[in-house]
Order: structure tokens, then C-alpha cells, then sequence
């Protein structure tokens, strides 16, 4: 696959710069939604490149996920709980 060799080739290049550690490039599909005449036409998506930072996911505390989470469910309950509050019936 021609991607996949292009990024072997970026991959290389990148180890031999000064950017050896701090990029990292990506080949994927176009991430936006196609316009209308892309879908009238039945034109794929085409492929572009991602360059991101080294560490795209860098780690987190083990409480943060769930506090995350919690304050979210807190917050759809007291919209709920409001919206009906205010409710004449």
C-alpha cells in the first residue's frame, strides 16, 4: 500500500532529524464530512496527513476518567431535574 510506504519514508526521515521524538505522522482517511455534491458525485474520501506530537495520549490520574463521567451524568440530572422544576403542569 502507497500509504504505508510513505510512512515508512516519513517515519525514517523524521529518526534521522531533530524532530526524532516529538512528531509523529498519520495517513488517514479526511476526517471532515463530504459536501453534497461529494455525495452526489459518490467521490471517496481522501486520504490526508496527520503530523501530532510524539505522545497523543499521554497518561492520566486513574480518578480523573471517573470524575470526568460523574460530573456529567451531576450535570444532565440537575438540567432534568431544573427543566421539569419550572414546568406549570
Amino acid at each position: 500500500d502507497d500509504g504505508d510506504v510513505l510512512i515508512e519514508a516519513l517515519d525514517k526521515k523524521i529518526s534521522e532529524s531533530s524532530a526524532a521524538g516529538k512528531i509523529q505522522a498519520y495517513y488517514i482517511l479526511d476526517p471532515r464530512p463530504p459536501s453534497g455534491e461529494e455525495i452526489m458525485n459518490e467521490e471517496d474520501e481522501s486520504p490526508v496527513l496527520l503530523i501530532t506530537n510524539y505522545d497523543i495520549s499521554p497518561a492520566t490520574k486513574v480518578w480523573v476518567k471517573p470524575a470526568v463521567t460523574f460530573l456529567g451524568l451531576a450535570s444532565v440530572a440537575l438540567f432534568s431535574l431544573g427543566s421539569f422544576s419550572f414546568n406549570d403542569d
